[in-house]
């Protein structure tokens, strides 16, 4: 059995109490350790302090200026260079107008194992994908 320390980290941006914890919840009984915040603000100074992430997995619409889009834009660069994984209830044909090219989504709602599937996936391309530099 593998230490807790060698679960794979899914840090969890999102602003809904129930659906930020549930979707911990989900991921914890999948194996992973879930970190979260409820804002990008709060995101970007944990994800920063904490170099056990493996992978942010965000919701896109947030109160205020910022977006689960410019934290992925910010995160995914040098030095963090995290993979992402975005989710929205938004109409796709909006989630595809804003969404760069490269970025992994998964519409809401979604099954446990969907979740899993969407995860695992955007890992496991991290691992195969150079780093993107900073500009």
């Amino acid at each position: 059995m593998p230490l807790f320390n060698d679960r794979p980290v899914v840090f969890v941006v999102e602003d809904g109490e129930g659906t930020r914890e549930l979707n911990c919840l989900v991921l914890e009984s999948f194996g992973f350790t879930c970190r979260s915040a409820t804002t990008i603000d709060d995101a970007l100074r944990l994800i920063r302090s904490d170099p056990r992430i493996d992978i942010v997995f965000s919701d896109i619409h947030f109160p205020g200026n910022l977006t689960g889009v410019d934290l992925a834009l910010v995160v995914r660069q040098e030095p963090l260079n995290l993979p992402v994984l975005l989710t929205s209830g938004l109409a796709i044909e909006y989630v595809q107008q804003i969404l760069p090219d490269g970025l992994a989504f998964l519409a809401k709602p979604y099954t446990p194992e969907q979740l899993l599937a969407a995860i695992r996936s955007v890992i496991d391309i991290k691992h195969a994908l150079p780093s993107i530099p900073a500009t």
